[in-house]
C-alpha cells in the first residue's frame, strides 16, 4: 500500500511524464526521446490501475531503449536488475517471474545478450538500435 501512495505521489508530480498508451500512434516524439502518453479508455490506463489487474501482457518497441521518469537511461540496482549473456525468453521470463514487481524489460542481443528488468515504472522510450524495450501493462 506505501508503495502505491508513493508512486501516486510521483505521477501527480510529474506532470509531463505519462505512461505506456496501447500503440505506436501514442508515442509524442520529442527529438530521439518519445514520451509514453496514457491513453484513458474509461477503465483507467494510468500506472495505478494497471498495477492492479490481474493479466499481463508487453507492448513492445523495437530499436527503442526503455527510459525513467527523466528520460533517462536509468542504473542496474536502483531502476532496473542487469543480467548479460542470456536469452530474450530468460529476460521476459524473469520479468513475468516477479509479478507487478516487474514493469518491463530491455534487451539487446546484440551486447551479449544484455538484459535489464525494470522495478520502477518506464515512462519514455528513446531510439536506440539493437534495442527492444518491452514495457509491461496489466489487463
Amino acid at each position: 500500500m506505501k508503495l502505491l501512495l508513493i508512486l501516486f505521489a510521483v505521477l501527480l508530480s510529474l506532470s509531463t511524464s505519462r505512461v505506456l498508451g496501447s500503440s505506436d500512434e501514442n508515442l509524442e516524439n520529442r527529438g530521439n526521446i518519445e514520451e509514453l502518453e496514457d491513453v484513458n479508455d474509461g477503465g483507467g490506463s494510468n500506472l495505478a490501475a494497471r498495477k492492479l489487474g490481474s493479466g499481463s501482457s508487453y507492448k513492445r518497441f523495437r530499436n527503442r531503449g526503455c527510459r525513467n521518469y527523466r528520460g533517462g537511461q536509468g542504473s542496474s540496482n536502483n531502476e532496473y536488475n542487469l543480467y548479460w549473456q542470456v536469452s530474450k525468453s530468460w529476460c521476459k521470463r524473469q520479468c513475468d517471474k516477479w509479478g507487478h514487481g516487474c514493469y518491463g524489460y530491455e534487451y539487446a542481443a546484440t551486447a551479449r545478450g544484455r538484459c535489464e528488468v525494470w522495478r520502477k515504472p518506464i515512462f519514455h522510450v528513446e531510439h536506440v538500435n539493437g534495442l527492444e524495450c518491452n514495457v509491461k501493462y496489466w489487463a
